[in-house]
């Protein structure tokens, strides 16, 4: 199973290099209750794309996240980086 997901790494990479024009949006929404604010990239060609959707780690939404999303863009996906604190709610410190 690792094999197949560092092929995956090395087949996004290679192929974020072809050149793919992506526009990045942010975007916001809610659970109903809770205002969130995530990160958007799309290839600006195409409209029938496959997705992915991309979860933060502890400390939200990050430049790593954002460049993921780039990333999978370039290569031809719709990619979202998702918020689950809410806008502008982010922890203090990594403890």
């Amino acid at each position: 199973m690792k094999g197949r997901r560092l092929q995956t790494l090395v087949a996004v990479a290679l192929l974020g290099s072809l050149g793919i024009a992506v526009a990045a949006e942010t975007v916001e929404y809610s659970d109903g209750v809770k205002a969130l604010e995530g990160h958007l990239v799309l290839p600006d060609e195409g409209t029938d794309l496959p997705g992915v959707l991309i979860v933060h780690q502890w400390m939200g939404i990050t430049a790593h996240e954002k460049e993921v999303a780039q990333r999978l863009a370039h290569a031809g996906y719709a990619a979202f980086a998702c918020d689950i604190y809410g806008k502008d709610d982010r922890p203090a410190n990594r403890s």
